[in-house]
């Protein structure tokens, strides 16, 4: 588990997920085909999205991004209700499982739960889906 206080949440989406206005969105779960990048103190960011291990299409963490720069358009997350909690805390994360299929990021007490998950519910996916609740 490691720890850090969050300063901003953005969406890294792709062109075709651009229409979709996740900062306005508060149904139960989001879906990208991108990333998210979590600006925390002292300047340092944290990249979460699909990658490749331990399993093709797990969830992963990185200091750097996983796709071009250029590719992706910028959704600041920081006062939608699933993040703005998380702003100025320190949040922890670890993953769930041994598959790293479900990253579980928290205050505490709040929590939210990031899985390589397609829109049906299927684990191993080429997206993140960000959620209040555990995916089954």
């Amino acid at each position: 588990m490691t720890s850090m206080r969050l300063e901003h949440v953005d969406y890294h989406v792709f062109a075709h997920e651009s229409a979709q206005d996740f900062s306005e969105d508060v149904s139960q779960w989001h879906q990208l085909d991108g990333q998210i990048k979590l600006s925390m103190e002292a300047g340092t960011a944290l990249y979460i999205s699909w990658g490749q291990g331990p399993l093709q299409y797990s969830m992963e963490v990185r200091e750097t991004t996983f796709f071009h720069q250029e590719l992706l358009h910028m959704v600041s997350m920081d006062k939608h209700p699933y993040w703005a909690r998380f702003i100025s805390h320190f949040i922890h994360w670890q993953f769930e499982d041994a598959q790293h299929q479900i990253l579980l990021l928290s205050t505490g007490e709040e929590k939210i739960f990031l899985s390589s998950q397609y829109e049906d519910g299927m684990f191993q996916g080429d997206s993140v889906r960000v959620a209040q609740f555990k995916p089954l």
